[in-house]
């Protein structure tokens, strides 16, 4: 949609200005560092948390080497 005076409309704007925040890098900043804030802010008074076994630890490694691998 295009509107009077040749102005994109929304949708346009939204998806220009993603492309660009993309393009840019600063997108990728920006969801990096919400998600650390969030994983912080659900750290902070929670109850300490148990010790994994060697099986548990293995496993977590196996998924951080598969998400870093396929992101």
């Amino acid at each position: 949609w295009i509107g009077a005076g040749g102005q994109k409309g929304p949708k346009q704007v939204k998806h220009v200005l993603r492309e660009a925040l993309e393009a840019s890098g600063v997108l990728d900043k920006a969801r990096a560092q919400l998600r650390a804030e969030v994983f912080r802010c659900l750290e902070q008074g929670s109850a300490p948390r148990p010790q994994l076994s060697n099986e548990n630890m293995l496993i977590n490694e196996l998924i951080r080497d598969y998400l870093e691998y396929n992101h």
